[in-house]
C-alpha cells in the first residue's frame, strides 16, 4: 500500500481505534501506563492531541510516514556513482526502519541514500516541503534532502534543484544548517542562503519546512521563502532567512528527483528520515508549527549494528588481520619489503573496517631489519604517525581530500581500494595514499617525513580489519627526454583520451616511415592506456592542454564518431593492444593483428616504461605497421597490424599520435 496522505475530513470520520494510523503513532512513540486506569486516560489524552494534530495540519498532495507496516512503499532505495553522476536503484538492499518521530523512520547507512520513486513534482510554484532528520555527520554541500526537475539530467546537462544543505558561510570551519542552496542551470546561476545559527542539526531529531509562495517574487526573479526549523522562522543575519527559489523547480516530470541523503555528486549523509510531506499551497506559520508538534523530537535514536561484509579474494599475495574484523595490532605482518635509497613503490590492498574507529585500518611500519619490531616510523591510514617510541608524531607534514572525517572512517574505508605510492629520496619520504570507496569516489592523502636510517623496510599490518595485500610494484620515473621532436600526455598520467595530440607527419602512397617512441603507460591500468597511432586525409597541429596554441586550429566535434577539422576523416586509429577501428561508416575498413601473443598483465606492465620502434608502410589502400617494443622487463613484444580503408593511392594521407592516461615521447620520425 502506498503511503499517500489521508485527510484531515477522513481521519475525524474515522473510529477512534483508528486515530493511530491516520496520524502514523505506533506503540514506540505513543505513552504507555501499567495500570488500565492510566492507559485508559492516555488514550483519552492522545484521541484530542490527535484530532488537534489533524485539524491544524492541511491535506497534503504527498505524504510518507516511513513506517514500517507500509514496508517502504514509494521509497527506493539508490547506490551513488560520483564519477559517472548516476544514481542506480539498488533491489538487492533492504530499507531498514528505526524508531522515528512518529512511529518508524528510515535508516541512511551514509553509503546509499533514498529517492521518492511515487512523486513527480507538482503544478505551480507555491507549495510546501517538510521532512524531520536525524543525521549524525555533516559535510560541505552533503544534501539532507534535495529536489528538482531534475536534479541532474546527464543527457544534456541541466539541472534544477532546491538543496537542503550543509555549508562553511564564515569561513571558520563550522558548517551551519541549514542551506538552502537553489540552481537553474538553464540561467546558469546558484543562490544560496544561510542561516545564522551555528547549530548544525547534528546528533537530533530535527523538523526542516520549506514554504514558497509564487505570490512573492523578488526583484532578481526568484520566489521569496520561508524557512521553519522546528516549526520556528530561521534566523538570518539580519532578522528572518529570506530564501529565493528559482521557479519551476517542482515542475511535474518523469525525471523528478526527490533525493534523501544523497545527490549526483556530494558525500552521503548517515542518520534517519521520517515524516515527509509535500503540499501544493503555503503553509501558515501556526501549520508549520503544527507538523513540528505533531512529532516527538525526544525518541531515542537507535541506528541497526552495522555489518560488514568481507569477500576474501583467493588470489591476494597476503591476507592481513580477520574477517570478523576483531584483531589486535601488528598481530600479522605483511612480508617485508626492501626500500632502498631511491625506492619508488607502487602497493595495492583490500581494506575491510568496520568503521568505528580511524584506526581500525592498515599501518605502514617501516623498520630497521627484516624484523617487524625493529620499528623507525609507522604511517597510519588516516594520516597519523607514532615513532620508534611509540609516541605520536606532532605536526606531521599530512594533507588530505576529504573534509569529513566521520565518512571516511564510515563509508570509505569500510570497503576501500587503496593505492599506496612510496617515493623515498636518501632520508626524505612522500607517501600519496589514494583509497577509493564503494562509490567510486577517490580519497586521497600525502604525508612527508624523515627517516635517519639507511636500510629501511616496509610492514604492512592492521588492527580490527582485514586487509588484502594485493600488488607491490617498483614505480616508474618519468624523466623527460629534452630530444623529443613531440610528447603527449603527461608525467602524472591524468590526460584524458583525445585531451592532447602530436602534430601529424605526411606518409605518401608506396613510401615508410619508421618512428621511434619512448611510451610510458599509466600503471598498468587498462590496456588502452598507452600510444595510438591515427591515419586522417588532413593535416593536423599540435594540441597540448599545457600549451598555449591558436583556438581556431582546436578540433571541432563533427558527430559522434570523432572529432576533428572541418571535413576531418580518419581512415583508421590503431591502438597498442592489437585493437583498431575505422571512420563513421567506412564499410570497407577492416584490420588483422599478426604475431607474439602474451599475458595481458604481463604485456601491460612492461608498457610502463617502453621503447617503442613502429615501421609504418601505405600501398593502395593498405596501411602496415609493424611494431617491435622492448619493456621495462626487458622483452620484446612484436606485432604486425594491416589496415584496411577506403583510403585511395589518390588520397592524402597523415599520422599523429594520441593517448589516454600516459606519457609518450615521439623522438623520430624517418
Amino acid at each position: 500500500m502506498k503511503k499517500r496522505i489521508i485527510s484531515a475530513a477522513l481521519c475525524a470520520a474515522l473510529v477512534v481505534g483508528a486515530f493511530t494510523a491516520c496520524t502514523g503513532k505506533s506503540s514506540s512513540s505513543a505513552a504507555s501506563s501499567s495500570s488500565a486506569a492510566e492507559s485508559s486516560s492516555s488514550v483519552a489524552e492522545e484521541e484530542t492531541t490527535t484530532e488537534a494534530e489533524a485539524s491544524a495540519i492541511p491535506e497534503a498532495i504527498y505524504y510518507n510516514s516511513c513506517d514500517e507496516a507500509n514496508g517502504g512503499a514509494g521509497i527506493q532505495i539508490v547506490d551513488q556513482d560520483t564519477a559517472a553522476h548516476t544514481l542506480t536503484p539498488n533491489e538487492s538492499k533492504e530499507i531498514v526502519f528505526i524508531p522515528g518521530v512518529k512511529g518508524e523512520s528510515i535508516y541512511c547507512d551514509g553509503v546509499r541514500g533514498f529517492k521518492l520513486s511515487d512523486f513527480n513534482g507538482l503544478e505551480g510554484d507555491t507549495y510546501t516541503i517538510s521532512f524531520w532528520m536525524y543525521q549524525t555527520r555533516s559535510a560541505q554541500f552533503m544534501p539532507a534532502v534535495q529536489v528538482g526537475n531534475p536534479v541532474y539530467n546527464a543527457a544534456d546537462g541541466v539541472e534544477h534543484w532546491i538543496n537542503f544543505t550543509w555549508a562553511d558561510d564564515d569561513g571558520d570551519g563550522t558548517l551551519q544548517f541549514p542551506h538552502i542552496w537553489t540552481y537553474d542551470s538553464t540561467v546558469g546561476d546558484r543562490t544560496m542562503s544561510y542561516a545564522s545559527t551555528t547549530d548544525t542539526s547534528i546528533g537530533k531529531w530535527t523538523n526542516v519546512t520549506l514554504v514558497v509562495d509564487e505570490n512573492f517574487v523578488r526583484a532578481d526573479g526568484l520566489i521569496a521563502a520561508t524557512v521553519y526549523i522546528d516549526g520556528v522562522v530561521a534566523q538570518g543575519k539580519e532578522g528572518d532567512l529570506e530564501v529565493g527559489i528559482y521557479p519551476g523547480i517542482m515542475a511535474t516530470s518523469d525525471n523528478f528527483d526527490f533525493l534523501l541523503g544523497v545527490n549526483y555528486w556530494d558525500a552521503v549523509c548517515k542518520g534517519a528520515y521520517d515524516e515527509i510531506y509535500v503540499f501544493d499551497k503555503a503553509l501558515t506559520a501556526d501549520e508549520a508549527k503544527a507538523l513540528y508538534e505533531a512529532g516527538d523530537p525526544t525518541v531515542k535514536y537507535e541506528p541497526p549494528v552495522r555489518t560488514v561484509e568481507v569477500k576474501v579474494n583467493e588470489d591476494a599475495i597476503t591476507h592481513l588481520g580477520s574477517t570478523d574484523l576483531n584483531n589486535e595490532y601488528g598481530s600479522t605482518y605483511s612480508d617485508p619489503i626492501a626500500l632502498t635509497e631511491n625506492a619508488l613503490k607502487e602497493i595495492q590492498l583490500f581494506n575491510y573496517s568496520s568503521g568505528k574507529n580511524s584506526l581500525d585500518n592498515y599501518s605502514l611500519v617501516f623498520t630497521a631489519s627484516e624484523d617487524p619490531t625493529d620499528v623507525l616510523f609507522t604511517l597510519n591510514a588516516d594520516c597519523t604517525a607514532t615513532d620508534k617510541d611509540g609516541n605520536e608524531v606532532a605536526d606531521l607534514d599530512s594533507s588530505w581530500s576529504w573534509g569529513n572525517w566521520n565518512t571516511w572512517e564510515e563509508s570509505v574505508m569500510v570497503e576501500a581500494d587503496v593505492e599506496i605510492i612510496i617515493d623515498r629520496d636518501g632520508n626524505n619520504f612522500k607517501v600519496t595514499q589514494a583509497a577509493t570507496d564503494i562509490n567510486a569516489a577517490a580519497n586521497t592523502s600525502t604525508t612527508n617525513f624523515t627517516i635517519d636510517a639507511e636500510n629501511i623496510y616496509l610492514y604492512i599490518t592492521c588492527q580490527n580489519s582485514y586487509v588484502e595485500l594485493l600488488k607491490v610494484d617498483d614505480g616508474v620515473r618519468i624523466t623527460p627526454d629534452p630530444n623529443a621532436i613531440a610528447t603527449i600526455g603527461d608525467t602524472n598520467w591524468t590526460a584524458g583520451w583525445w585531451a592532447e595530440f602530436s602534430k601529424s607527419w605526411a606518409i605518401n602512397d608506396g613510401e615508410t616511415k619508421t618512428v621511434k617512441l619512448n611510451n610510458y603507460g599509466s600503471k598498468g591500468s587498462n590496456n588502452w592506456e598507452n600510444y595510438c597511432i591515427c591515419f586522417t586525409n588532413t593535416e593536423t597541429v599540435e594540441v597540448s592542454t599545457a600549451k598555449s596554441v591558436n583556438i581556431d586550429k582546436l578540433p571541432k566535434a563533427l558527430d559522434e564518431n570523432g572529432i576533428g577539422y572541418e571535413g576531418y576523416e580518419e581512415y583508421a586509429v590503431m591502438r597498442s593492444d592489437k585493437y583498431a577501428w575505422g571512420w563513421g561508416d567506412d564499410t570497407a575498413f577492416s584490420y588483422t593483428c599478426e604475431g607474439d601473443d602474451w599475458d595481458w598483465a604481463t604485456w601491460k606492465s612492461a608498457m610502463r616504461d617502453a621503447d617503442v620502434t613502429l615501421t609504418i608502410t601505405r600501398n593502395g589502400d593498405t596501411i602496415v605497421v609493424d611494431e617491435t617494443t622492448i619493456g621495462r622487463d626487458g622483452n620484446t613484444y612484436a606485432h604486425k597490424t594491416t589496415l584496411t580503408s577506403r583510403l585511395t593511392s589518390a588520397d592524402p594521407c597523415y599520422f599523429f599520435f594520441v593517448n589516454e592516461k600516459s606519457y609518450v615521447e615521439i623522438l623520430s620520425v624517418e
